[in-house]
């Protein structure tokens, strides 16, 4: 049987009322690593989500960036034509 917790473990294992006294200091060391485990884990998910709102919100930057470069690249192209010297325009 797995457990899940610490909780569900000492659960599991049936302890006598002596044997939790006897472990009692490794059991409340366990009970708090756990604690600090779960906090750690909301932590972790909710850089992940700022993470993922940061990473969509730089690609929607992104799109609008590339759209404003393909905007410009007809009027560039042309701007840079006609400041061309009449001896280095191509030739058909």
């Amino acid at each position: 049987m797995k457990a899940n917790s610490v909780d569900e473990l000492l659960a599991c294992l049936d302890l006598s009322q002596e044997e939790r006294e006897r472990h009692a200091e490794l059991i409340q060391e366990c009970l708090d690593r756990e604690k600090k485990l779960i906090l750690f884990q909301r932590q972790s998910e909710e850089g992940l989500r700022i993470l993922a709102d940061r990473i969509q919100s730089f690609g929607t930057t992104l799109e609008g960036v590339h759209r404003s470069l393909r905007q410009l690249q007809e009027p560039f192209g042309e701007v840079f034509l006609r400041r061309l010297p009449g001896s280095k325009l191509p030739r058909a």
